[in-house]
């Protein structure tokens, strides 16, 4: 696995390592803090050190349209040129089963058209650009004896050990708990399908034990039926549980906006069944919160997000100079 400890990757390797499966993490530890901490960059792994691995699960990236705007470049070479190098070696060891995980931020602004995997995505920012063009030329590596599978994951929330603050719910949650504040974009019209982190989760899992695709590529929307949603009614859900916290409107609606179909996916693994809903992650990372399980997130209001905001956390390591213009560390870790 490559960003094992990111947002997603700490609870994969938790589920893998419950299905018994045997692990190999390679992460930068971009987010631990205090800063980069000695890990290992998947632009530096050689096809040796992929040698007798059967699943490749690629979740490593700058991760989000946010950090995408902080460099064009960077986020060109790590999401895409990297990435279909990783691959290609990955192939060239062996590895039976390559993993890559996208997002449905790829769709742009489809609106309220319900996008399914033959849509034709127009991505509106340098993240969404960068993960299309990988999920190309990744799909076309794929062959005889070396399956590729293309996630793109619906919009995550819930807890994580590796929390994310900049992600919608979670925010939502965080903001009324720290300062009685409930922020949306705009009026909240913009439509987002949402997925908890477990339940991608157990995706991947059951992508990486899947025998069937040995060779070809595969392409799929991962989220939960039906369950795309405006951002006022996630808002809707954040003050059912915090009723004392005012909803307020911050600059207008975003242009990102898409509805997306998961159907490919759900026939696909008919025994992958979602669990969760959004309203279960506004209680859970509400009790997280609550309960001192994310001390990485300070709870004065006018704190900054620390290593929870994935954008904030970049700009104030390259900014100190820990990490240089391709976000690779700089000197040893301090």
């Amino acid at each position: 696995m490559t960003g094992d400890r990111g947002y997603l990757g700490a609870v994969v390797k938790s589920a893998l390592g419950e299905a018994g499966h045997r692990t190999y993490g390679c992460d930068l530890g971009w987010f631990d803090l205090p800063g980069p901490a000695g890990g290992r960059d998947f632009r530096d792994l050689t096809e040796e050190d992929l040698r007798g691995v059967d699943v490749v699960v690629h979740l490593a990236a700058v991760c989000n349209d946010a950090c995408g705007d902080i460099s064009a470049t960077a986020t060109e070479e790590v999401n895409h040129a990297a990435t279909v190098r990783f691959a290609g070696i990955s192939r060239e060891a062996g590895v039976r089963s390559f993993v890559f995980a996208s997002s449905c931020s790829v769709y742009g602004a489809a609106g309220d058209v319900e996008a399914d995997e033959t849509f034709a995505p127009v991505p509106l920012t340098a993240y969404g650009a960068s993960k299309l063009a990988a999920e190309r030329d990744v799909l076309g590596l794929a062959g005889a004896g070396f399956s590729t599978a293309t996630l793109r994951f619906a919009t995550l929330y819930g807890y994580s050990p590796s929390f994310r603050s900049d992600l919608m719910v979670n925010r939502m949650v965080a903001t009324a708990w720290r300062s009685g504040r409930i922020v949306m974009s705009g009026t909240g019209a913009a439509l987002r399908p949402m997925l908890h982190v477990r339940d991608a989760a157990t995706a991947v899992c059951a992508v990486a034990e899947d025998g069937a695709g040995t060779s070809g590529g595969r392409l799929f929307n991962v989220g939960r039926a039906h369950e795309n949603f405006r951002v006022a009614d996630i808002a809707g859900l954040v003050s059912a549980a915090f009723p004392a916290a005012a909803v307020e409107q911050a600059g207008a609606d975003d242009a990102r906006s898409y509805s997306v179909s998961f159907r490919r996916f759900a026939e696909a693994f008919p025994k992958w069944k979602p669990r969760f809903t959004p309203a279960d992650g506004v209680a859970e990372v509400a009790a997280a919160l609550a309960g001192g399980r994310l001390p990485q997130l300070d709870p004065a209001p006018d704190a900054g997000w620390g290593p929870t905001d994935r954008k904030e956390w970049l700009l104030r390591l390259l900014g100190s100079g820990r990490l240089d213009e391709r976000f690779r560390p700089v000197g040893p870790p301090r």
